[in-house]
């Protein structure tokens, strides 16, 4: 058997090319005039260009190469090696390749690139740009080389694949319904217990329940503004690190939240303490706005930007009680939001939350009725989760010994 480097051993009748031997990039010189505004993703924010000048070459037959990576973890680099379809537009961190001699199936190509170890080599290749930016270039990406069957094999690889993944996407679609119908639930179940005790001044002028009382007056409200960033977080550390870009999707900070910050962010005014509730302020999608999670450690968290702490009056308000009312309260707040592609709400906002509170012993007996639901619910999303990442585990798999030549097809 023949081998390369980053892929193994090869079957005999295979043959080993460099990128440059099978493929052209495009390349595209544009003008000002030619741009879209800045498009602002969860990778970054990057220009986009609206419209490219298509070519006489079948368009299913290039590729988007995406020639970034962000340096965090080696996990991240192998996922930050994209392949996709060429659909007439790219963003400029990309590389359009066409193959120019009738040697490679694009179908069978994209399943070689973007599902196997490709990624790592790819990154190897590459070079820094500016703080934690790599790309690799087509100059560079150029002489890797490449694992290629006969053109007849490559096609009946493609077509099996394709039909064994449409069926496991098809699986893993179907649990993906069920946690979102499952979610769906969990919040009609938080409504159903705290509906009666959340009002919004403005939508409730008029007729606003004579116990309630302003939010402002139950918790002190204090705006993050610990100016660390996500790349910034440490396995181990001083502080808890509630930073946004992982509170957001967090709903209870508890010994599972493994993110640290050192001692030299320390701000008195926004140190988190356990039974404090976080606020997302600021989000890219108006559904995440206003997310709320619970801290529930020990140690003293601190809080980072685009977030507020309410921290509950405890005599009053026990602190479990007002993330109920918070993840109740949020469906009001995302009325105040602004902005377009950036979302977020202000301080003064809070001030049109009110709270009707029973009695305190009350509150702790509904928390933990609540909390038995919802750790019911809970368990069988991560079941749903876990049978979703297995799927995905399999269908990998699946693509390694297809396109490795392990596993012929029938």
């Amino acid at each position: 058997m023949n081998k390369v480097e980053w892929f193994g051993e090869i079957p005999f009748n295979w043959k080993v090319y460099k990128i440059q031997s099978l493929f052209k990039n495009r390349n595209i010189k544009v003008s000002d005039k030619d741009y879209e505004p800045l498009s602002v993703t969860k990778s970054g924010i990057y220009p986009q260009l609206e419209n490219v000048a298509k070519s006489n070459d079948s368009e299913n037959r290039k590729l988007v190469l995406s020639g970034d990576f962000v340096i965090n973890s080696r996990s991240d680099r192998k996922q930050s090696c994209g392949v996709s379809p060429y659909d007439g537009s790219v963003s400029l961190i990309n590389t359009i390749i066409f193959p120019y001699k009738n040697l490679v199936d694009m179908n069978y190509i994209s399943f070689l690139l973007d599902n196997y170890g490709f990624a790592e080599e790819f990154y190897r290749w590459g070079h820094g740009i500016v703080a934690d930016l790599w790309t690799t270039r087509w100059q560079e990406m150029a002489n890797i080389e490449i694992p290629i069957p006969p053109l007849h094999e490559q096609i009946e690889i493609y077509k099996e694949l394709k039909e064994k993944s449409l069926s496991i996407d098809q699986l893993i679609q179907n649990q993906q319904q069920q946690i979102e119908k499952m979610k769906d639930y969990k919040q009609s179940l938080i409504t159903s217990f705290f509906d009666k005790y959340v009002f919004d001044l403005q939508e409730h002028k008029g007729s606003l329940d004579n116990n309630a009382v302003p939010l402002n007056y139950l918790s002190k409200i204090v705006r993050g503004n610990t100016g660390f960033r996500k790349d910034e977080l440490l396995s181990e550390g001083d502080f808890i690190g509630l930073q946004y870009g992982k509170t957001y999707k967090t709903e209870i900070v508890d010994e599972t939240y493994n993110f640290y910050v050192d001692s030299k962010f320390y701000k008195e005014d926004q140190i988190v303490n356990k039974g404090d509730v976080i606020l997302i302020s600021t989000s890219e999608t108006v559904e995440d706005l206003g997310h709320a999670c619970f801290y529930d450690r020990e140690e003293l968290g601190l809080l980072g930007g685009e977030q507020f702490i309410l921290k509950p009056n405890e005599e009053i308000i026990y602190g479990k009680f007002l993330y109920f009312c918070t993840v109740e309260f949020s469906k009001y707040i995302k009325k105040y939001c602004t902005g377009l592609k950036v979302y977020r709400f202000n301080s003064s906002h809070l001030k049109n939350i009110y709270i009707n509170l029973p009695k305190y012993d009350e509150q702790k007996r509904i928390v933990h009725l609540l909390d038995k639901k919802i750790l019911a619910i809970n368990s069988l999303l991560d079941l749903k989760q876990t049978k979703i990442n297995h799927l995905n585990d399999y269908k990998k798999s699946l693509i390694y010994e297809y396109v490795t030549g392990k596993k012929a097809v029938s």
